[in-house]
């Protein structure tokens, strides 16, 4: 089928798969269009077309976290080779508790070795970093403390024959302590009790992610570091995946997302920030992040940018044409 005709019609049948189509397309239908836009540009042209006023949702000032960090990082220098270029340069960040923050950036930018070295995994040669205001001296591991590391692909977690052992052994490492409560509490919040008797490599790519972080969990950290977590996972399993995270931060975890995946971060973080050339820069709220950036920012945002600069998630954009405001 036509893409144009494809999208409206999967938007009309109210099909799941509507989540993954472009911005463009969305709002687009919300404002009754017989032919839909694809591309930021008709989408922008669309909306444009309705000649409203510019306005500004309303939104939370700013405030900077208060209380003392899960994790900070201070002036960390990492280099791969004694002699080699520096990965890290004077690289700062402190997460709290109860909030995500996402770090986006180019390829090169270090952003993968910065949670490496916030797990333990690598050591710094210059800088400190502090975890419930204890310092962290040498090589360490990240499941025998407070900080759990989900790398990108997290099979890399997996090595028992069942989901179920798996989790059991986690919690059997942590304390021998109700295992089964601690377990079920896991795949409760996950959703993975249907898993259980599934080998981890057989899942799909979404349910290892949720496997993987039920997982972690079990070996109750303070910290939770997630690099692409989003990886390989479609419209609905993002969205499945980050009212976990919601639930997690409620609960107290501080949550630091290292990401290529804007849309997502935008939904979900309450802080963002830009890495570049090892060091971290531009932090802001979410909202603040995304809406001032030209290059990380939402398809919405720049649909919508003429007429609300605040606006970043598609559902907003809607709102807006609607009428009706967020």
């Amino acid at each position: 089928a036509e893409p144009k005709a494809a999208a409206k019609e999967l938007i009309s049948a109210g099909s799941g798969i509507s989540l993954a189509l472009p911005s463009a397309a969305r709002i687009g239908a919300a404002m009754g269009m017989e032919t839909l836009p694809l591309t930021v540009n008709e989408g922008r042209r669309a909306v444009q077309g309705l000649g409203l006023e510019p306005r500004l949702l309303p939104e939370a000032a700013y405030r900077a976290s208060e209380g003392k960090p899960a994790l900070e990082a201070k002036e960390i220098y990492f280099r791969y080779e004694k002699n080699g270029a520096d990965v890290l340069k004077a690289a700062s960040l402190a997460i709290y508790p109860g909030e995500i923050l996402a770090l986006v950036g180019g390829n090169g930018a270090g952003k993968t070795t910065l949670l490496s070295v916030l797990s333990g995994c690598l050591v710094p040669y210059r800088g400190s970093v502090c975890c419930a205001g204890v310092r962290k001296k040498g090589r360490f591991s990240a499941f025998e403390e407070r900080i759990a590391f989900l790398r990108q692909d997290p099979r890399t977690l997996f090595s028992a024959e069942t989901v179920a052992e798996e989790l059991h052994r986690t919690a059997s490492n942590r304390s021998a302590e109700n295992i089964e409560q601690r377990v079920a509490e896991a795949a409760r919040l996950m959703d993975i009790g249907e898993l259980f008797e599934r080998h981890p490599f057989d899942l799909s790519g979404g349910e290892q992610q949720r496997a993987a972080i039920a997982k972690v969990l079990l070996t109750e950290p303070d910290v939770l570091l997630l690099d692409e977590p989003t990886k390989g996972l479609d419209a609905g399993m993002k969205a499945v995946l980050g009212q976990k995270l919601l639930a997690l931060k409620e609960s107290g975890l501080a949550i630091l997302i290292v990401s290529h995946d804007t849309e997502f971060c935008a939904e979900y973080a309450d802080r963002a920030g830009f890495m570049f050339d090892g060091a971290v820069t531009a932090e802001n709220s979410s909202r603040g992040f995304f809406c001032e950036n030209t290059f990380y920012t939402t398809a919405a945002n720049r649909i919508a940018r003429d007429i609300c600069r605040n606006a970043l998630l598609t559902n907003e954009v809607i709102g807006l044409v609607n009428g009706s405001g967020r």
